[in-house]
């Protein structure tokens, strides 16, 4: 069944259209947060030099991906 026939929707059309466009809205706030989370550690990891003494003291720090049926991303796992 149409839920927007000719333009006009139904109640239930209304309905589906809002909650696409507030799951789109979460969507497009989580790829900024995440795309800030990353540049943010991207410059962290940067700025912390590559010292010879980080060899010796154990940091480190590593780049993972992940990915599940809801998505996918990156963890940035280490010691410091």
């Amino acid at each position: 069944p149409a839920l927007c026939p000719e333009q006009k929707c139904t109640p239930a059309g209304r309905d589906k259209i809002d909650s696409a466009e507030s799951k789109a809205l979460i969507s497009t706030i989580g790829f900024g947060v995440g795309a800030a989370a990353l540049g943010a550690g991207i410059v962290i990891l940067v700025m912390s030099g590559g010292d010879d003494k980080e060899a010796s003291t154990g940091k480190s720090a590593q780049v993972l991906p992940s990915f599940d049926q809801n998505g996918g991303g990156l963890s940035v796992v280490g010691q410091f």
